[in-house]
């Protein structure tokens, strides 16, 4: 059994032929919030990024509002996922093992320290995030 699911979307959401979206989308919901908040002078960490097909929209009003590189400092993708380090959304990869460290990132040293502080909004501790 097949379906087609653009038939059946502009059925159920009839307002989708009018930008490609419907009235229940919850992704958009949470982006629109995420702009609203965003600022130029951010970093921001998406943990999950893996590789970036929430992004890989055809160039419409969805497209544009969940692409969030370019519209802050840095956007930084980070996942226990190798496909992380083909995502060309982000600005930079952070590949996360199993244990929770940083395996594989193109960010080094004080760099990483001072991207990841940045997108925690606290400075980090010797030996990882601070507790505070």
């Amino acid at each position: 059994m097949s379906y087609d699911f653009e038939r059946i979307t502009k059925r159920l959401y009839p307002e989708f032929v009018l930008g490609g979206f419907a009235r229940c989308d919850e992704r958009l919901t949470f982006f629109n919030r995420v702009n609203a908040l965003l600022r130029a002078d951010m970093i921001v960490l998406d943990f999950g990024a893996g590789r970036g097909y929430v992004y890989e929209l055809d160039g419409s009003y969805r497209s544009t509002v969940t692409q969030l590189k370019g519209k802050c400092r840095r956007f930084i993708g980070a996942d226990i996922d190798p496909a992380v380090l083909e995502n060309t959304v982000v600005d930079s990869a952070l590949l996360i093992g199993p244990d929770g460290k940083i395996l594989t990132t193109d960010l080094r040293g004080e760099k990483l320290k001072a991207a990841v502080a940045a997108a925690l909004g606290r400075p980090l501790a010797p030996r990882g995030p601070s507790t505070r």
